[in-house]
Order: structure tokens, then C-alpha cells, then sequence
């Protein structure tokens, strides 16, 4: 099993930095490679609307991660060891279901990279 963290905006972790895909022509690939990382985020919920059942809000994020430990001979093709990604959403929340779906646009302000990202977050609704 491979059991390599992934962050990414591929639809395969739970760590996110939705300005970048881990997803690249259809082969999974670490976007900071290493052994070790440090990884936040910070993400603002505003209800905005309700139709019906439904509920909809806006969000702001940003996410942040640092390569902390690097296995011997690996390095970033890009010569990056982290990133700060920031970027907007809409959330929509369903009912019966704890939890909304979100729709992300974000974006990596150092190289321009942008990548919009889909995804169900259990829990409480915005």
C-alpha cells in the first residue's frame, strides 16, 4: 500500500492546499516530496442563503504547508520546500446530512497556479 502523504487538491487526502493538484495526467504525485511536513489552514465560513432545504455560504481560506524532513537525493523540481495557497468558495449545505459540499478556486501566489477543487466536509454546517 502506499502510504506517502499527498497534499494536494487531487480528491485523495484530507490535507488540502487547493491551489495545486496532486493529480498530474492522471498519475498521483507528492507535490512537496519528503518525510516530514508541517500543514494549516485557516478558513472564514459567511452563511449567505437559504432556498428551500438547502443552505449556501461563502468561505475565504488559506493553506499553508513546509517540507520538514527530506529523504536523501530528493528534491522539489521547482526548488520549493512549501507554499501559501489562498482562494474563495461556496459551500452548499444539504439537509439530513451533518456537513456541506464545498466548491474551492485557489490560488498559489507565487507561481500563479490555480486549481479549482470539489469535496463533501462532515461536520457542522456553515
Amino acid at each position: 500500500a502506499d502510504l506517502v502523504p499527498r497534499i494536494g487538491a487531487g480528491g485523495n487526502t484530507s490535507l488540502l492546499m487547493r491551489a495545486r493538484s496532486d493529480v498530474d495526467d492522471g498519475v498521483i504525485r507528492p507535490l512537496f516530496p519528503g518525510r516530514a511536513w508541517v500543514h494549516g489552514g485557516v478558513e472564514f465560513h459567511q452563511p449567505v442563503t437559504t432556498m428551500g432545504p438547502l443552505g449556501f455560504g461563502m468561505a475565504a481560506f488559506a493553506d499553508g504547508v513546509r517540507v520538514v524532513k527530506t529523504p536523501p537525493g530528493t528534491v522539489d523540481p521547482e526548488g520549493r520546500q512549501g507554499a501559501v495557497n489562498l482562494g474563495l468558495g461556496m459551500r452548499v449545505r444539504v439537509p439530513i446530512i451533518a456537513g456541506w459540499f464545498r466548491f474551492d478556486w485557489g490560488i498559489d501566489p507565487v507561481d500563479g497556479s490555480a486549481t479549482f477543487s470539489t469535496g463533501w466536509v462532515s461536520g457542522r454546517s456553515p
